[in-house]
């Protein structure tokens, strides 16, 4: 049930993280590169490549996917829930006001909470 799991949810997570890297690739100074099937390959290999790496050393030490999904589950949680809104309030109403700066006081404060949430993690 794992193995399907896993093997169903795969290219969900490698898709929108492929189709982001080449988006953010195409808006860069490297948009020569951003297109075609050497960057959309070489992206795809070395996605499962570091997935590989990071499957192979959780192999013998249970102890270390649980301190992965606790960081990553604490950093991005975070991003998600104060970081991302506030870039996206930011954007769109860039002329200075007070909720503006409540949308950026709340940004700050999510910077601050990452590396608590990490800390809390690691030391936990």
């Amino acid at each position: 049930a794992i193995s399907f799991l896993v093997a169903v949810s795969f290219p969900l997570m490698a898709k929108p993280g492929r189709d982001s890297f080449l988006s953010i690739l195409r808006n860069s100074k490297f948009k020569d590169r951003a297109d075609g099937k050497v960057a959309y390959v070489g992206f795809t290999l070395a996605f499962l490549g570091f997935s590989y790496i990071i499957a192979i050393s959780l192999v013998n030490n249970p102890h270390a996917l649980t301190l992965i999904l606790g960081l990553c589950g604490g950093t991005t949680s975070t991003i998600i829930a104060y970081l991302v809104p506030t870039a996206v309030y930011v954007k769109l109403h860039p002329e200075p006001h007070a909720k503006r700066s409540c949308a950026i006081a709340i940004g700050v404060f999510g910077l601050l909470l990452i590396p608590f949430s990490v800390a809390s993690t690691l030391l936990g």
